[in-house]
């Protein structure tokens, strides 16, 4: 579940930041906001495929028999 709340910081902050990047024509903002979504946006399938977040972090439990 820590991977699912640091995309949505990341999102969160990374699109006000590049859009106030581009309203203010300054290129290291728009990049800082970039790099954030981007990094959500290829995190975001690694997440998912350890399992972080569908399972809600915790591996699945299995029966001893």
């Amino acid at each position: 579940m820590k991977g699912l709340w640091w995309c949505v910081w990341l999102m969160a902050l990374g699109v006000p930041l590049a859009l106030l990047g581009l309203a203010v024509d300054s290129p290291r903002l728009t990049v800082w906001g970039a790099g954030a979504i981007a990094t959500v946006v290829v995190g975001w399938p690694v997440l998912v495929l350890m399992g972080a977040v569908g399972a809600g972090g915790k591996a699945p439990r299995h029966r001893v028999r």
